[in-house]
């Protein structure tokens, strides 16, 4: 499946500030005063999640505020008519097993905007004893990034002293990656140690996460810092400041913090850092507003497509278009930039040089006469004829893939602009159910144009179930399995995710560690569940994690596995802690899965 590539016209990067489950509780050094007023106004807001090698991930937490929505088995989620800040919303991804992520977007009034994500799998570096610190490295490439800790430096997050073995997880960002933006935290927009706002151009990132044996987060103590090393990639190093600030990035607001600063020796960043997560060294630009919109001839906006501003100097970025064609947002002050649309084959649209600005700009539409528009028409029906109106249709597109929401007749009627002259495949998705259809072969023309699929009928029932039983609260619910997968080649087992089913708001994840064909008792290596609308367990969070330590997780008692595209049937009753990172109060609960691995 091909997803969106960006292209690097310039090596560094800066954030274009444009729209288109592991809380971390240490503050920054820097206290975060918002340099701009919340405007709220109602909006939408869609996107995709994807893997490092660019795949659909399910089951990521999707957040604004405190609504929070699951992403699907195409990695989509919506967020529909919500209040959002216009001057900056903040939206967080969060599943296990992979780094924090999240993206900051200017909503428009009544408009839908689009983001990326890619998640980086949280990557185990390696571990120390507190009394003798220790050095870890981690690589892409021929790079290497490095961070070193001293001796009894290391605490709780609630600030007691820790001692014993440190698990170290880390990983380098490559600044000059073509998915910086869709795997990096924020958009690279900042607040410098003057509380003003400023763009920032990265030269490298790492993020680190600390934890105890039994998953307890880390962080460094309070008066102790830890050395991180980040290299420079050739092509941006004769770029590179001597001495160049160190941001933080705050996971609560999604902005970036100026804290301490790195010295450059040979192609080496070098620095000292006095808590984890994300760490960034960029040099800083004023900015100023910025409003630009794309159109057709006729006029139509151009939606969802790449726009990338900037030049040399400050680096390129980029934003997908939102529902009127326009991106918004804050570029660099006092330079000449470019900017370029490009198609969803990567082919410039259009390219000029605009700028300077000393004040804010609302450029003149910019008219694309390359790009043919395509109408895809069709709708969504069930078994029995009547329409889908809680779903969507999918079209794996040459790049990447497009999601069109139904009407409450189940149809679907938009203009879109794919690259024309390719055979896609579409699908249909039954939310209520949850359901979906056979593939359907989807050509668009040379030269754009209509095209109707007709009516589909999404009918192909998931039979497979989950049922969760919590007796301290009167729980008993079954759900339709979400997704299940036989990972046992790459040593993880069985992982098994959950969403809906008797309640749209619940959803479960958890991972077994089991060898192939295996029966009988084996270890749950990870748990969660919730269900935020249920008013008996609305606030809990159920949990456990690992074989040992203060939430250590029970055996399943697997009772049929036939490996993948085959029946995978048990049951597991045990006691769960209801609160991750804090051990006290637990529950029993009974979970019964039968299911197909994927």
């Amino acid at each position: 499946m091909k997803h969106v590539k960006l292209i690097g016209w310039a090596s560094m990067l800066f954030l274009l500030f444009l729209t288109s489950c592991r809380e971390n509780n240490i503050d920054p050094v820097t206290t975060v005063i918002l340099p701009e007023p919340v405007v709220l106004v109602e909006s939408s807001v869609k996107g995709q999640v994807i893997d490092e090698n660019q795949n659909p991930l399910a089951s990521v937490s999707i957040s604004i505020g405190d609504t929070e929505v699951m992403t699907d088995e195409n990695g989509f989620f919506v967020i529909q008519n919500e209040n959002m800040n216009k001057n900056g919303t903040h939206i967080t991804a969060n599943k296990f097993g992979y780094f924090f992520n999240s993206k900051m977007i200017n909503p428009s009034l009544g408009q839908e905007s689009f983001v990326l994500f890619q998640m980086l799998e949280k990557t185990n570096v390696g571990s120390f004893n507190t009394a003798n610190g220790g050095q870890f490295k981690t690589s892409n490439g021929d790079q290497e990034a490095s961070v070193t800790f001293g001796a009894n430096s290391i605490m709780y997050e609630n600030g007691t002293p820790y001692s014993g073995t440190v698990e170290v997880s880390a990983k380098w960002l490559d600044p000059t990656h073509d998915l910086i933006s869709a795997r990096m935290p924020g958009d690279l927009i900042a607040i410098d140690t003057e509380n003003e706002l400023v763009q920032l151009a990265t030269y490298g990132m790492v993020v680190v996460e600390l934890e105890a044996p039994n998953g307890t987060p880390l962080q460094i103590a309070e008066g102790n810092t830890a050395t991180i090393s980040l290299p420079v990639p050739a092509e941006i190093l004769n770029q590179a400041p001597n001495t160049i600030p160190l941001w933080s990035f705050d996971e609560e607001t999604g902005y970036w913090v100026e804290e301490s600063s790195a010295t450059l020796d040979g192609n080496m960043y070098t620095g000292e850092v006095s808590h984890f997560s994300y760490w960034n060294c960029d040099a800083p630009f004023p900015v100023v507003e910025f409003e630009a919109s794309v159109v057709l001839e006729n006029g139509n906006p151009v939606v969802s497509t790449l726009v990338a501003i900037g030049n040399d100097n400050v680096g390129v970025r980029y934003a997908y278009t939102d529902s009127e064609g326009k991106v918004y947002g804050k570029v660099p002050k006092d330079e000449t930039l470019t900017i370029t649309v490009l198609d969803q084959c990567q082919t410039e649209l259009y390219s000029a040089e605009i700028g300077p600005y000393a004040m804010a700009v609302v450029l003149d539409p910019i008219v694309v006469t390359t790009l043919e528009e395509s109408s895809i028409t069709g709708s969504l029906v069930k078994c029995d004829g009547s329409p889908v109106t809680n779903g969507y249709a999918f079209i794996q597109g040459p790049v990447f893939d497009i999601y069109l929401e139904v009407d409450d007749a189940g149809n679907f009627d938009s203009d879109i602009l794919l690259c024309a002259g390719f055979d896609g495949t579409f699908k249909g998705f039954d939310l209520d159910v949850p359901l979906t259809s056979g593939p359907v072969s989807v050509s668009i023309p040379t030269n754009g144009g209509a095209v109707d699929v007709g009516e589909i009928e999404v009918c192909n029932a998931i039979t497979e179930i989950v049922r969760v039983i919590v007796p301290d609260f009167g729980y008993d619910e079954t759900y339709f399995i979400y997704s299940a997968s036989d990972n046992t080649p790459s040593g993880e087992g069985v992982i098994l995710n959950v969403q809906g089913g008797g309640t749209d708001s619940a959803f479960l994840y958890m991972q077994i560690e089991v060898d192939p064909l295996q029966t009988g008792s084996v270890q749950i290596s990870y748990f969660s569940f919730m269900d935020a609308e249920n008013p008996d367990i609305q606030d809990q969070f159920f949990f456990c994690q690992g074989s040992t330590g203060d939430f250590a997780c029970p055996e399943f008692d697997v009772i049929t596995n036939e490996g993948s595209g085959g029946v995978f049937e048990g049951t597991v009753t045990g006691d769960f802690s209801v609160e991750q990172n804090v051990p006290g109060t637990t529950h029993e609960i009974t979970v019964e899965v039968n299911v197909i691995l994927e």
